[in-house]
């Protein structure tokens, strides 16, 4: 059965360090929650830049390690679960620094894996899993010395999105290994704090 997302409070209050807000943005991805009475300070937000790479030998370079790689792929944020003739991937095209494919219809981006490397393309959705699953680990780093494992999101996604960029959204979260108890719409842009608060709907 597929995961049930719902806007709004879940209905069954979720521990303390079990669920943390995730904000993938178009240029830095942050990673916000609570964690128990083993971490000190409780409250924590990571942030990353929001790039991923791949080298010559097909491995994911993903953040700080992606953001001047001469292949880095960023900015997809307005790629998710969009159509190759759609006007957001025409006005995409104009600005980003890698080509977007048409793969069945839908927009699939392509760069080079390395120097010399051949082509590579993917879903903007399976970028995105990339980033957010560097920040569910380095969540689990933070909590409780890197010894809890974390499976619940909150994802904040733009006012904009529509149902098939949004879905893309939580299914990049759930290739990460996150099941999206409930996503937040949210203005573009937000504000630091609002992505701690959305952290802490973990009652």
């Amino acid at each position: 059965m597929a995961d049930t997302i719902r806007y709004g409070p879940p209905r069954v209050p979720h521990r303390l360090g079990t669920v943390i807000a995730v904000d993938l943005g178009n240029t830095n991805s942050c990673v916000a929650g609570y964690g128990d009475e083993a971490d000190a300070p409780p409250l924590f937000r990571l942030c990353i830049p929001t790039s991923v790479a791949f080298t010559g030998d097909g491995d994911a370079l993903v953040g700080e390690a992606a953001k001047n790689h001469p292949a880095a792929i960023s900015g997809f944020k307005r790629l998710l679960g969009t159509r190759f003739g759609s006007p957001e991937v025409r006005r995409a095209a104009e600005h980003l620094p890698y080509k977007i494919v048409d793969w069945c219809t839908m927009a699939h981006i392509e760069v080079n894996a390395g120097a010399g490397g051949a082509a590579r393309s993917v879903y903007a959705s399976d970028v995105a899993s990339m980033v957010i699953a560097e920040l569910k680990a380095r969540a689990e780093a933070r909590l409780a010395g890197g010894g809890k494992k974390v499976h619940n999101a909150v994802v904040t996604v733009p006012y904009y999105f529509s149902d098939g960029p949004r879905e893309a959204a939580m299914n990049a979260a759930r290739m990460a290994g996150l099941t999206t108890i409930h996503w937040r719409a949210i203005p573009v842009g937000p504000k630091q704090s609002e992505v701690i608060f959305y952290g802490s709907i973990v009652w």
